[in-house]
């Protein structure tokens, strides 16, 4: 199974991405967020390999690596040389 998509997001590999949103078999997806409703682009979805069980792991999937991979997202993109756009 591939670990990295990338593609239009009106094509297969967007359709594939909506469908592994959906379908998780007891395993939670989540958009990887930095901080309070700041997603990353691209759009990053993680899933965790193990079913989290108790709320000391929901959290902290939740919160911790959730923020941790937005942040390694931006900073590979900044220190390839993606300027980061923001609209004012």
């Amino acid at each position: 199974m591939p670990k990295i998509l990338i593609g239009r997001v009106d094509g297969p590999v967007g359709a594939a991405f909506a469908n592994m949103m959906a379908q998780s078999k007891g395993h939670t997806a989540m958009f990887a967020i930095r901080a309070c409703n700041q997603m990353v682009r691209p759009a990053t979805m993680m899933v965790p390999k193990v079913t989290l069980k108790d709320m000391v792991n929901i959290e902290f999937f939740g919160g911790v690596v959730q923020s941790a991979t937005a942040d390694a997202i931006v900073d590979c993109l900044l220190s390839k040389g993606f300027c980061l756009r923001i609209r004012q």
